[in-house]
């Protein structure tokens, strides 16, 4: 074999998916740091709510944090070619994936959260993201199928439905949806589907980026930088020239930490995305779900439950059986 073509099995095996190769792995560390600063960073945005805090602009603020730490290192990397000027399709598919995922993802969500609460919206959104990880990965990322991730997919998806659950028990969000026809039911059930679509595609274009070589930096930019495009420009539409003092400094200081956790989160997912599969790294984000029960037993004193309690223990059995 030439030297030409080992060089490209060589390329081609990097670009292959890695296993996660268990606990103290590169995949699973950044995993559980995502999983950990985007609770921190939810906790944070529920803290606004209790404040009474607008919704669109705190979270126009968490954005805006990790963007424009990114902006400048981004730009000085371009001015001394130190990040590559030919791969604009791959900055266009992180931004506009971004922006379809802010528009259909995001403002779902919130309108979710209005109709339904956290606990029905979760348990929708992660059924629709854990699946279409894997389906990404199988047929848009043509990585292997990994049996063990599967299985650990599946108790997680089990552990989320038992916190929803759970959750939605605890301050009747279930028997309020009576109030629902069937039919706005069922748009409740497909929009938070969609919203766990539009996050898997977010982290898969990420995952393509990573493979093309694309610099760390420019995730961190495009990504929070369409947050903050279209959540400005919702920010705008609701508060015009008073958006300036829309918030008190303790919303504000409240949303900025968020914004710090954000950035945290979001880098360690980017890492994270560079040494194993997607449909990995969205069961160890799915966790967020377990850790959040977690801190609303222990922080905000809120009600357990035997399905909170039982999902979090399938959460830690998906963690030890996935691979």
């Amino acid at each position: 074999m030439s030297n030409t073509n080992k060089k490209a099995v060589e390329l081609s095996g990097a670009d292959a998916p890695r296993s996660s190769g268990g606990f103290l792995s590169k995949g699973f560390l950044y995993g559980v740091v995502a999983a950990v600063f985007y609770t921190v960073s939810a906790l944070c945005v529920r803290q606004l709510v209790a404040m009474d805090s607008p919704y669109a602009l705190p979270l126009f603020v968490r954005e805006s944090v990790a963007a424009l730490v990114a902006l400048p290192i981004v730009l000085v990397g371009l001015i001394r070619h130190t990040i590559p000027t030919n791969q604009w399709r791959f900055w266009g598919l992180l931004f506009g994936v971004s922006c379809l995922m802010q528009v259909l993802g995001n403002i779902t969500y919130i309108w979710l959260f209005d109709m339904a609460g956290i606990a029905i919206a979760l348990s929708c959104v992660w059924t629709g993201g854990l699946f279409s990880a894997q389906t990404f990965d199988l047929l848009c990322l043509k990585e292997r199928f990994n049996v063990r991730t599967f299985i650990g997919l599946t108790i997680v998806l089990a552990a989320v439905c038992c916190i929803g659950i759970g959750l939605g028990l605890s301050d009747n969000t279930l028997s309020d949806l009576s109030k629902f026809g069937a039919g706005a039911i069922a748009l409740i059930i497909l929009g938070g589907l969609l919203v766990g679509i539009m996050n898997s595609s977010t982290m898969a274009s990420v995952r393509v980026a990573h493979k093309n070589n694309v610099p760390f930096w420019v995730p961190i930019l495009l990504v929070p930088g369409s947050g903050t495009i279209v959540l400005g420009i919702l920010s705008w539409m609701e508060h015009g020239s008073g958006i300036l003092t829309a918030l008190t400094y303790q919303q504000f200081g409240v949303a900025f930490l968020a914004g710090v956790a954000n950035l945290i989160a979001f880098a360690a997912l980017v890492k994270g995305l560079g040494t194993t599969s997607l449909a990995y790294m969205n069961l160890l984000n799915a966790s967020q779900v377990a850790l959040g029960a977690l801190a609303g037993i222990f922080w905000f004193m809120e009600p357990s439950n035997g399905f909170i309690i039982a999902g979090i223990i399938l959460t830690i059995a998906a963690i030890l059986t996935a691979k």
